[in-house]
């Protein structure tokens, strides 16, 4: 297995350096491109968790679909009815 270095060189068009020079001016270009691929990393990451968020909602609401009709309030009104009975019972006492 290869081992991996401390530092990697990397080429940058100098159009691209002309561009960063001109956003910041006095910019160390190492630290800038470290900043940059750091940035990158956490967006694609960002983006992967929004879209697991989007499938994991999805699931959740195919789910809640199916359970709708089992959870009807004619099947469940009767027991919610007892409960809230008992509990202001309970209460009063």
């Amino acid at each position: 297995m290869a081992q991996l270095t401390d530092y990697t060189l990397v080429k940058i068009p100098g159009t691209l350096v002309t561009e960063i020079r001109d956003v910041q001016p006095n910019a160390n270009l190492d630290r800038f491109v470290h900043q940059a691929v750091h940035a990158y990393i956490a967006a694609g990451r960002r983006r992967e968790l929004q879209q697991q968020l989007v499938r994991d909602y999805d699931a959740l609401a195919a789910m809640y679909a199916e359970l709708s009709a089992e959870l009807s309030d004619e099947a469940w009104l009767p027991a919610e009815n007892t409960a809230l009975l008992r509990t202001e019972k309970n209460l009063a006492a």
